[in-house]
């Protein structure tokens, strides 16, 4: 299956999502930002436990707190270049944990303020508000 997001693929050792984007900057650029830590540290949301390397098996943590990746409500409000980037992680990190899990919510790629407010409340808090935000993370306060 191919679309506008990625080529999803079967072979005997199971599937394959592959994304494909054009990005601003020069290769070893990217290449650096995605794999020496000092660097990745400036802009994912998460530490990163793992061999960076291709195929390797990779574990994600949020840094003592929880935060959400910096989303809008709809899909023209998160194509942008760090929307894109967030779409390809949360196809791939957030959408499979969300289905293993009970409730199997699967907000999407990218759940934006709206929706993760809907969630929050539905879980018994009264008020959601935005705490505080960066271009790439906001982070929501809940009070009962």
């Amino acid at each position: 299956m191919i679309d506008e997001l990625g080529t999803l693929s079967e072979s005997a050792d199971g599937w394959t999502l592959h994304f494909t984007r054009q990005l601003e900057q020069p290769p070893a650029a990217v290449w650096r930002a995605l794999t020496e830590p000092e660097l990745i540290e400036q802009w994912f949301p998460t530490t990163i436990e793992g061999e960076l390397r291709t195929g390797a098996p990779l574990r994600f943590g949020f840094k003592g707190h929880d935060v959400e990746p910096m989303a809008g409500d709809t899909l023209e409000q998160n194509l942008n270049p760090v929307g894109r980037l967030f779409y390809a992680g949360s196809t791939m990190i957030c959408l499979p944990t969300s289905l293993a899990q009970e409730v199997g919510a699967a907000l999407g790629a990218q759940a934006g303020e709206k929706k993760l407010s809907e969630v929050i409340k539905s879980g018994g808090f009264k008020s959601v508000r935005r705490a505080t935000e960066t271009p790439f993370n906001m982070i929501l306060e809940a009070r009962p």
